[in-house]
């Protein structure tokens, strides 16, 4: 397939789902205690960014959730049907 033949969807598709790059970084930042969380939430670009996710509501947020963990006995079940398990 080309590069000229990508469509919009493909693009998408390829894109990592992280709500908000501007709060992640700042996550990222954070972790790897690069700064503070008040130097974080000290930029207004920050701020806002976050607000406006918090703001927008859960159902908006709703795409961004984790999964439901799979069930604890189906995961058992299947570990104990591989090959080599006693």
């Amino acid at each position: 397939m080309e590069v000229n033949a990508l469509s919009r969807e493909d693009v998408l598709a390829a894109t990592p789902s992280v709500p908000d790059h501007v709060v992640y970084r700042a996550f990222v930042r954070m972790m790897n205690m690069i700064e503070t969380p008040e130097q974080a939430f000290s930029q207004p670009r920050v701020l806002l960014h976050a607000l406006r996710v918090w703001l927008r509501g859960k159902r908006r947020n709703a795409v961004y959730a984790l999964p439901p963990p799979p069930d604890r006995a189906a995961v058992m079940a299947a570990c104990a049907a591989l090959p080599g398990s006693a």
